[in-house]
């Protein structure tokens, strides 16, 4: 039994030791202040767009970023927001083992609407290409405002990121290289009104936080496994010993 017990334990503390060696690299800005940033905009139909940052718009009447559509008839939009320092480069940081993204978030509409769709859409922009992924949110539903709301989703891999077109306004299949050349973030605002009618659309982001965990070293993988086969042999010594 004693035997048993110090495997366990001495695995429990290599599986930690080797948890805390892949190391994160934490992207945080909480007000979209301090820039600089780069966006791009495209529309379709009967609508004008202009990103901004608002200085009075946050959850707590903090800075935030502001996406202001205004719509005249039947028309859809993006804008592709990318923060110039939240940069990553797998070949000098390591791969990406996974992408924890978060944002804090406020929908509203003049006039209310019956239903209008909220999401974050975290995005790469990697060898000139852009690649979102789509974390859904509250809707607004007969309402003007959602409220500030959290937006979060954990161990994003490069599947959940697909190639986006602003120039199109759709999506394509294929996604960013998790191993490949250095990836700028951003986030990216979508929106579409079907029909006639006049209306004001607002999104503000605040707090936008971004956790890149890497791949862990190939040698600390091996010291791992090394390690749990030099237990494994020690407590089958004790074992037959005992015996």
């Amino acid at each position: 039994m004693q035997a048993t017990t110090f495997f366990l334990s001495s695995a429990l503390a290599l599986s930690a030791a080797a948890s805390a060696a892949q190391a994160q690299v934490i992207f945080f800005d909480g007000g979209f202040n301090t820039g600089p940033y780069t966006s791009s905009s495209q529309t379709f139909g009967s609508v004008t767009v202009t990103p901004s940052t608002c200085l009075l718009c946050g959850p707590t009447g903090s800075t935030a970023l502001r996406v202001r559509a205004e719509y005249t008839g039947e028309g859809r939009f993006n804008v592709a927001y990318l923060v110039d320092g939240f940069v990553y480069t797998p070949s000098v940081q390591g791969g990406v083992a996974s992408i924890n993204a978060q944002i804090d978030k406020n929908l509203s509409t003049n006039p209310p609407v019956v239903s209008f769709g909220n999401s974050f859409r975290p995005l790469i922009l990697q060898n000139g290409q852009l690649f979102a992924a789509v974390v859904p949110g509250p809707s607004l539903i007969n309402g003007s405002t959602t409220g500030w709301n959290t937006l979060a989703a954990s161990a994003l891999q490069a599947s959940d990121f697909v190639s986006y077109s602003t120039a199109a306004g759709s999506f394509g299949v294929a996604n960013p290289d998790f191993n490949g050349a250095p990836m700028t973030f951003g986030l990216l605002q979508t929106g579409s009104l079907v029909g006639p009618g006049e209306l004001e659309f607002l999104a503000d982001y605040a707090n936008f936080r971004l956790v890149v965990t890497a791949v862990p070293e190939p040698q600390t993988a091996g010291l791992f496994i090394a390690g749990l086969l030099g237990l494994w042999a020690v407590g089958w010594r004790r074992r037959a010993a005992a015996a």
